[in-house]
């Protein structure tokens, strides 16, 4: 229960960092909604590796093994946050902010049972 509710406290800082560039970007007319949310997602990860590595799984898991790992399960979350972006974004015209949320609550899963599971598993 502890490790969740740290993965859910990282989680926020890290969905903090994606949703204020998020609305940078497309507020400041920078990019669209959808390459805005890939992009935001991508810089937040960073932050989010570092942060589950040390805090929520106190891994002992060497940096090469679990970066790779990692950036394996982030490049399946970018897919599936864009793809959900571009889909209520683009065909069913829902706002950008209220998309984010939606694609933000499947991806969380996706990302702590994966991590859990396998990135900063010692095997």
């Amino acid at each position: 229960m502890i490790q969740i509710i740290k993965f859910l406290g990282v989680g926020a800082i890290a969905t903090a960092i994606q949703y204020l560039l998020l609305i940078l970007f497309v507020e400041l007319d920078l990019l669209d909604p959808v390459s805005s949310s890939g992009l935001s997602y991508s810089i937040s990860a960073v932050f989010n590796y570092f942060a589950n590595y040390y805090i929520t799984f106190s891994s002992d898991v060497n940096h090469r093994v679990a970066a790779i790992k990692f950036l394996v399960i982030v490049l399946f979350g970018l897919v599936i946050n864009t793809g959900m972006m571009y889909i209520m974004v683009t065909m069913f015209e829902l706002q950008y902010i209220l998309a984010q949320i939606i694609a933000t609550c499947i991806v969380l899963v996706w990302n702590f049972l994966s991590h859990k599971y396998w990135t900063f598993v010692r095997n």
